[in-house]
């Protein structure tokens, strides 16, 4: 049996979520694969990013399709990651950013 190791969105546990930052973290550590998300800007610029909204990860009650790249938000300190539930009354996990993480969105060609 062989073992394939995949990164979810990079590895949000141990990183920003879907960031260059994660990717490289993740294949440093020993990712085979990375799973990503896309979403196109209003310029046409394609956002590695996983939601259509900033709001879980900015803050910002807009939409990634309404924004031009450059100007995306920049992530909140800490950035809910709604699929890690912590108990079973539902509450999430967060991702607390330190001052030498990535606090902002990559693009899809910043990561190829």
């Amino acid at each position: 049996l062989h073992k394939m190791i995949m990164a979810h969105r990079g590895g949000s546990w141990e990183q920003p979520e879907n960031t260059l930052q994660a990717f490289k973290y993740a294949l440093k550590n020993g990712a085979q694969f990375l799973e990503t998300d896309v979403c196109m800007t209003k310029d046409g610029v394609i956002a590695v990013c996983h939601d259509q909204s900033l709001s879980r990860l900015c803050g910002v009650e807009s939409f990634v399709k309404e924004t031009n790249f450059a100007n995306l938000p920049k992530f909140k300190r800490e950035m809910p990651m709604h699929f890690s539930k912590l108990n079973k009354d539902c509450e999430f996990l967060n991702y607390k950013r330190t001052d030498d993480d990535q606090d902002g969105f990559s693009t899809l060609e910043e990561v190829f």
